[in-house]
């Protein structure tokens, strides 16, 4: 089961146009270290502060100087700056809300440079909160209309929420800045790709979900695949305490029209790229429930967790919660006799090589092995573990640094459990 990552955009150190001051004049630093801002007269303690990158006393010092005074008009510059560099750390950090607020508070002295509102859209994509981001790509194409990654990122957003026209009139913008950038380049093929097959689709609808498929070939599925992805959100809903945030699009495809569209290896029986895709040319009932099962929890993990979540976490839970008991148990099987037999990789190495060429067998065993992890975890932690742990990764922590918090095992510990475990 593939799982696309989508880009998430950080703020780059860039300053704001105009005159050349340079703060670090007499330093002897290079000259990429130089800032640019507008001239302006600074008392020598603000000055200093700024020298050395004190950004949170020099925001107080040019707050005071620029609500009393107001002398120079060009303090907004500097105030936007010093916030925008508390921004930068936030993002680097991954504490997305707190690079919002620095952001927000940029864009109320100086609200006419588009990397302001790109980190603004980033940070909010990152937080799933799509409306939010939308906004922000979209102010920044106000300022500069054909701007590459704000046209990028809307075509993403857009195709999260089954608007396809505005997808692909995005991409195609981004294409004409950047025409070499092949990840757009295989998003919008994708698109055009389905778009010629998907001409007499039909769409059923409820409030979490949109399903289209071609009702002519396949009218039983009206009905049903509705039906069964409400009882899979309730289920995963109780494990995860995760539900959509959004109408997930749930699309339904002939084999044929599934491996070209997606590009996925023959190995795959769905993908989620955004939107939840599966083959059903031969479906039988019980195993496009467990397809769609496995690709709905990839769809509320990135909802919560835009691509931050460990390949080994996310793939493990959906296989375990996908409901594929005869399945899961082969494969378990399968990782306990490597685990025994042979020295593993690093659950943060998943799946590295094991993926290389796509080679079914290498493939089934990073399943298995990240299954095996999971459902250790579960097993001895509970599912409340696990749902405290997506929470502190949803506000930018990593697993690793916060697995201790929740099991009292570093996560070199918990992994060594894990095989002596499954190796008896």
């Amino acid at each position: 089961m593939k799982k696309i990552t989508i880009i998430t955009l950080l703020v780059v150190g860039l300053c704001l146009g105009g005159a050349s001051f340079d703060l670090n004049a007499g330093t002897g630093k290079d000259q990429k270290d130089k800032v640019y801002l507008p001239p302006v007269d600074l008392n020598p303690e603000t000055y200093q502060l700024l020298k050395n990158s004190q950004w949170e006393p020099a925001v107080e010092k040019l707050r005071e100087a620029y609500e009393l005074f107001n002398s120079d008009p060009n303090l907004k510059y500097y105030l936007a700056y010093c916030y925008e560099q508390l921004a930068n750390t936030a993002l680097d950090e991954k504490r997305y809300q707190d690079a919002i607020n620095q952001l927000e508070s940029a864009v109320q002295y100086v609200d006419d440079q588009p990397r302001l509102y790109l980190g603004l859209g980033a940070s909010f994509f990152s937080l799933s909160r799509y409306s939010e981001a939308e906004d922000a790509f979209s102010r920044v194409l106000e300022l500069e209309p054909d701007h590459f990654l704000a046209n990028k990122m809307l075509g993403e957003i857009y195709y999260l929420a089954n608007n396809m026209e505005e997808a692909r009139e995005h991409w195609e913008a981004a294409l004409k800045k950047e025409p070499n950038d092949n990840y757009t380049k295989k998003r919008l093929a994708g698109l055009k790709k389905y778009n010629r097959v998907a001409e007499n689709f039909e769409t059923e609808a409820d409030m979490q979900f949109s399903v289209s498929f071609n009702g002519t070939q396949k009218p039983e599925l009206r009905e049903l695949v509705l039906k069964m992805l409400g009882e899979i959100s309730r289920q995963v809903g109780r494990e995860l305490n995760l539900y959509p945030n959004r109408q997930i699009p749930v699309i339904l495809l002939t084999d044929q029209a599934f491996f070209d569209i997606t590009g996925s290896p023959q190995w795959a029986g769905g993908v989620f790229e955004g939107q939840i895709k599966a083959p059903v040319d031969k479906y039988r009932p019980g195993l496009l429930k467990i397809v769609l099962a496995h690709e709905y929890v990839h769809a509320v993990i990135f909802d919560r967790l835009s691509s931050r979540c460990p390949w080994w976490l996310n793939e493990g839970l959906a296989q375990y919660l996908s409901g594929d008991q005869a399945g899961n148990k082969l494969k378990l099987e399968l990782a306990a006799k490597f685990i025994k037999e042979t020295k593993i990789p690093p659950l943060e190495e998943l799946p590295g090589k094991l993926l290389k060429n796509g080679d079914s067998k290498r493939v089934q065993l990073a399943y298995a092995l990240a299954l095996s992890a999971v459902q250790y975890f579960v097993h001895q932690f509970g599912m409340s573990a696990v749902q405290n742990i997506m929470d502190s990764m949803a506000e930018g922590k990593s697993f690793a640094s916060i697995i201790g918090n929740f099991t009292g095992f570093s996560f070199a510990e918990f992994q060594e459990n894990w095989k002596e475990v499954c190796s008896r």
